[in-house]
């Protein structure tokens, strides 16, 4: 719960924060192939630390619903906000 509830402020709120802003620029300057560097990085320290620390699975299983719940939120969110913000309503 506490990994989708984290995942919804950085998307929503965080994002439109300075400092959610700047993040945006910086990995807009690096590039793709910065930005799969970063995904690769990231996702290779987060096995690495389950793998390294005794982290119960009942921990980890909450933790991959909660961000999993998130990317499906977000994805869905996102979508619907493209397809109604700006369209006109006549018809």
């Amino acid at each position: 719960m506490a990994a989708f509830v984290f995942g919804v402020l950085v998307a929503g709120p965080g994002e439109r924060s300075s400092l959610g802003q700047s993040f945006r620029q910086w990995t807009d300057s690096i590039g793709p192939g910065g930005r799969s560097l970063l995904v690769g990085g990231s996702i290779a320290a987060v096995v690495v630390a389950f793998l390294a620390l005794p982290i119960p699975n009942r921990v980890a299983n909450g933790l991959a619903v909660g961000l999993l719940s998130n990317v499906v939120i977000t994805v869905s969110a996102n979508y619907i906000h493209a397809k109604t913000v700006g369209r006109s309503n006549a018809a």
